[in-house]
């Protein structure tokens, strides 16, 4: 369970991120020493490069490269994007500025966004604390997509990369600052809920969609997921698995557990081990009203 994560900062660990730098130094020309942005060249994340490639300091140099070439991409800036983030956090603090927090004081075009790619797509950016206030959770009900709206022009790929870019460089932001904080690897609880799920959701393009977000977040955002949690899958969930789970790296695949609706006994078990009952939703067996998991966006 989540208490015993172990901690990060060891002598073994910080043999393997000096390594990691002179890599990049060396072999790529990226000197991490003297970057102030810790969220995307600290220690925490030098160190899921790491561990995503097998504590290889060349594999991870190898890796880290190409990430810090796509943060550039054709649909989005992602370090414009940081920037955005890093102003809206100065106001809030000494405090963690949690997504919705960041909607608060978001310019209009991020707002805007997200109200779209929520409308077409329910989801939670922070769902419940974990039990030990380590990791982050995140809920994505893909039962409930509205496929159309997701591919239409006034959103499409471009428009879901920026968002996902937005999501995951903010929850990168937090999750090093309480990796630094508590000494432990913070991560991801993600829950994937997919009642509703049919086949003609699972359009070729659509599939298209998801594909090139599933390649592009394992290959700049590796070892952020504590667990990938899987409820209420239908019988149409296996012809989607079948498409995306080769894209899938053997690392992200452990941590994947699908749970059908006849199997709510063993997904509450399975949820209980890192939210308390009080917070989980009946609709996975908790005690909590199902609307908690679906707050408004500010």
């Amino acid at each position: 369970v989540m208490s015993d994560a172990p901690r990060w900062t060891t002598p073994e660990n910080v043999a393997l991120i000096a390594a990691l730098r002179e890599n990049l130094r060396a072999e790529h020309r990226i000197d991490t020493s003297s970057d102030p942005r810790l969220w995307l060249t600290g220690d925490v994340r030098l160190l899921r490069f790491l561990e995503g490639h097998g504590c290889d300091p060349a594999a991870a140099g190898a890796a880290y490269a190409a990430m810090m070439a796509e943060r550039k991409s054709a649909h989005c800036d992602a370090d414009e994007i940081a920037g955005r983030l890093v102003a809206a956090a100065a106001r809030f603090p000494g405090e963690e500025m949690s997504f919705n927090k960041y909607l608060e004081v978001a310019v209009d075009s991020d707002v805007a966004l997200v109200r779209r790619v929520r409308a077409a797509l329910p989801a939670v950016e922070q769902f419940a604390d974990t039990r030990d206030k380590l990791d982050l959770s995140d809920v994505l009900f893909f039962g409930k997509a509205d496929v159309a709206m997701l591919l239409a022009p006034e959103l499409g790929e471009a428009g879901l990369a920026q968002y996902y870019t937005l999501v995951l460089e903010h929850r990168s932001m937090l999750l090093d600052s309480r990796s630094r904080r508590s000494g432990q690897m913070a991560k991801l609880l993600m829950i994937r809920d997919f009642e509703g799920l049919s086949l003609g959701m699972l359009q070729p393009r659509a599939m298209r969609v998801v594909s090139a977000r599933l390649g592009w977040i394992q290959r700049c955002f590796p070892e952020f997921a504590r667990a990938i949690l899987l409820v209420n899958t239908p019988w149409a969930f296996a012809a989607a698995w079948r498409m995306v789970s080769g894209l899938l790296n053997a690392r992200t695949k452990e941590r994947v557990q699908a749970f059908s609706a006849k199997e709510l006994p063993e997904a509450r078990a399975r949820l209980l081990e890192f939210v308390d009952a009080s917070v989980l939703p009946k609709r996975w067996g908790g005690e909590a009203d199902d609307a908690c998991c679906l707050p408004p966006i500010p």
